[in-house]
C-alpha cells in the first residue's frame, strides 16, 4: 500500500521480483493516484476496508506491505483482519501504541506540516492547483532524504506523480 505523495507506481521497481513468488495487488488508496475521489472516508479504517477488494478476488490470506500513509492503512487492515494477514511490513511510519509515536504525534494542533495541511478542507487544493509539480518537488527534493540522492526519483517518476496529483 503506497504512501503520500505517491501512488501504486512507487512499487513498480520491486513488483517484477515479487511477482516471481507472489500474486501482487498494488491498489491506489482512495482519492490518490487513479482511484476514485469520494467526498469522505479518508480515515485509515475506511481505507483499510477498501483493501478488502482482495476478498472479491477470492483471496483470503495476504501479506501486507505499507509505506508511509499506506503503512497506517495496512496496520488498520491487519488489526481488523488478523486472521487474514500472514505478515505485515511497515515502512516509514510510526504506529501509535508502541512508544515511538511521541516524536511523531499527529493531531490537528501538532504533527508533520503536510499532514495538518491536508486535513483542512479545500485549502490544499486552493493553494496547490496549477502548482502541483512545485508542491511535490518539496517532498521529492528533500523531505524524504532524496535531496542527498538526486537519482532516487527520476523525471519519469515525478511526471507520473504530477499526472495523478493534478487530477481533481
Amino acid at each position: 500500500i503506497h504512501g503520500l505523495p505517491a501512488s501504486w507506481y512507487e512499487w513498480r521497481g520491486i513488483l517484477p521480483a515479487l511477482a516471481e513468488r507472489y500474486r501482487i495487488i498494488a491498489p491506489d488508496l482512495r482519492g490518490l493516484g487513479d482511484s476514485s475521489k469520494p467526498s469522505g472516508g479518508y480515515d485509515t479504517h475506511t481505507a483499510a476496508e477498501d483493501i478488502q477488494l482482495v476478498r472479491s478476488m477470492g483471496i483470503d490470506r495476504v501479506y501486507v506491505a505499507g509505506h508511509d500513509w499506506g503503512a497506517a492503512v495496512g496496520f488498520a487492515y491487519a488489526a481488523r483482519y488478523r486472521q487474514e494477514v500472514l505478515r505485515l511490513a511497515i515502512l516509514d511510519m510510526t504506529i501509535p501504541g508502541f512508544g515511538a509515536e511521541e516524536g511523531f504525534r499527529v493531531t490537528r494542533q501538532s504533527g508533520p506540516w503536510h499532514t495538518i495541511f491536508h486535513m483542512v478542507p479545500d485549502v490544499p487544493e486552493a493553494l496547490t492547483t496549477g502548482r502541483e509539480r512545485q508542491y511535490l518537488s518539496i517532498f521529492y527534493g528533500g523531505l524524504y532524504g532524496t535531496g542527498d540522492n538526486p537519482a532516487a526519483i527520476d523525471k519519469e517518476e515525478v511526471d507520473e506523480y504530477v499526472r495523478v496529483y493534478t487530477k481533481p
